[in-house]
């Protein structure tokens, strides 16, 4: 169960693939500037997720059964500037398997990707939101490119570390 909390904390302070928001324009919940992740700057991290926390590895190799969880982050500079101005961010989280510590009973949890999306509307350096995208159209666990939440984020430019 604490492996659970420790990834829900996760997807909740982190996650989209290779696609152009025009696309998916007339279902998205929240107002999506045009973006493209050709040219963007890419950067993959892991992190393996144990009782006492998670902890960034360098390779997945060095997780030593431990679950990765492997986060795709992409810088995008929208107005060619120079400066990042949005932020995509993928987090793909692998099965994982644990046991209820009563009655010992095995519990599988699914494998999911969840998204999130940066945005500085105003380009000052500042994001003004955060678009979540984590479960599907049916509830479940997954993103299926239409983003359910909004809330505010942290600095930009903090993201690509």
């Amino acid at each position: 169960m604490k492996k659970l909390k420790k990834l829900s904390a996760i997807v909740a302070a982190a996650g989209i693939l290779g696609f152009t928001a025009p696309g998916l324009a007339a279902e998205q919940k929240f107002n999506i500037p045009e973006y493209s992740l050709e040219g963007a700057e890419e950067k993959t991290t892991y992190q393996i997720i144990t009782l006492y926390g998670n902890f960034e590895v360098n390779d997945p190799a060095e997780a030593e059964g431990y679950p990765v969880v492997t986060m795709k982050r992409y810088g995008i500079d929208r107005n060619k500037d120079g400066k990042t101005d949005m932020v995509y961010i993928e987090m793909i989280i692998p099965d994982m398997e644990s046991a209820n510590p009563f009655t010992g009973e095995k519990i599988k949890e699914d494998g999911y990707t969840a998204k999130q999306l940066y945005i500085d509307d105003n380009f000052d350096g500042y994001i003004e939101r955060a678009l979540i995208d984590q479960v599907d159209a049916d509830g479940k666990k997954g993103a299926d490119g239409i983003y359910e939440q909004e809330q505010h984020a942290p600095r930009i430019e903090d993201l690509m570390k």
